[in-house]
């Protein structure tokens, strides 16, 4: 897969500091380029520099859910300095190891698993 080795030397070439935003482009671009369904929820509201996305049910459900032939991940995108909210970190231990989270230094591995 070039356009994969080529995502993956040009990140690594540049490897700046890295949004949340722009991780989860990055995610998403190679996990469309790889076949996989993704979904991710887009936020409502922006109040006092905080971002909310109206829901019903349980907050802290992961930023990305992707589907492939039976496989589904369930995904949640941090900063490289980011931390787990307590609500976020209660959705990944329902998912008991079926959720996983990932930050831009874990480039390789994010690459490996949507391959």
């Amino acid at each position: 897969m070039t356009a994969l080795a080529d995502l993956r030397a040009a990140y690594r070439a540049r490897n700046p500091p890295m949004s949340e935003d722009d991780f989860q482009t990055r995610v998403m671009d190679v996990a469309k380029r790889c076949g996989w369904m993704v979904c991710h929820y887009l936020p409502a509201i922006r109040q006092s520099g905080k971002v909310s996305t109206a829901i019903k049910g349980d907050r802290g459900a992961p930023d990305l859910i992707l589907a492939r032939r039976g496989v589904v991940l369930l995904v949640e995108l941090k900063t490289n300095k980011g931390t787990v909210s307590p609500d976020q970190q209660r959705w990944l231990d329902a998912l008991d190891g079926y959720g996983s989270v990932w930050r831009p230094r874990d480039w390789d591995e994010v690459v490996r698993a949507l391959r």
